[in-house]
């Protein structure tokens, strides 16, 4: 939904910065191309689980879903490894000492819904440039060693620190997909 003035608004009327609204199709949104390159971890960024830091570099992009796929495609084809992620989320709003507290909540409530489960503390897991994922080990399950990671994963939103749902993800990762035309 957007206001008179073209803004697109977001959940309950808030603005949304170069975003789409929650309502909106994500076919209609813009969407910017994100350089990822690894390098050594340095002590300005939080560590993550992963061996290498991660960059994103956005590049400053608005194009439609297909065009984005396309312009993937062939930076892939050079060799270039960019990730197709919606505009709004150059700018996030959400940091990591927020979405850790975001987690945290997440994770009371999986502790109160299943005590069996021993989880520790959420850390850091993953960073992407559109959410933050925290580990909450479990004790059991890391005794029993049949499940990677052995805890539970908490996905959390950069632009409005909402949960990711698997299927949210699921959704998000086949809109992005090169589509091959039939022939």
């Amino acid at each position: 939904m957007a206001t008179a003035d073209g803004t697109d608004t977001g959940v309950a009327g808030q603005a949304v910065p170069g975003g789409t609204s929650a309502a909106a199709g994500p076919e209609d949104a813009a969407y910017d191309l994100v350089y990822v390159r690894a390098r050594p971890w340095s002590d300005e960024r939080p560590r993550t689980a992963s061996l290498v830091q991660l960059d994103f570099e956005f590049l400053g992009e608005s194009l439609p879903i297909a065009a984005a796929r396309e312009r993937r495609q062939t930076l892939d084809h050079h060799g270039v490894s960019v990730l197709i992620v919606p505009r709004r989320y150059r700018h996030p709003a959400v940091d990591p000492a927020r979405a850790a507290s975001l987690a945290e909540e997440e994770m009371a409530a999986a502790r109160a819904a299943n005590p069996a489960l021993e989880l520790g503390a959420p850390r850091l897991y993953g960073d992407h440039p559109m959410y933050f994922t925290f580990l909450a080990v479990s004790a059991p399950m890391e005794r029993a060693g049949d499940t990677f990671p052995p805890g539970l994963l908490v996905t959390i939103d950069k632009f409005d620190g909402h949960v990711w749902t698997a299927t949210e993800l699921s959704d998000f990762l086949a809109l992005v997909a090169t589509r091959q035309s039939a022939g």
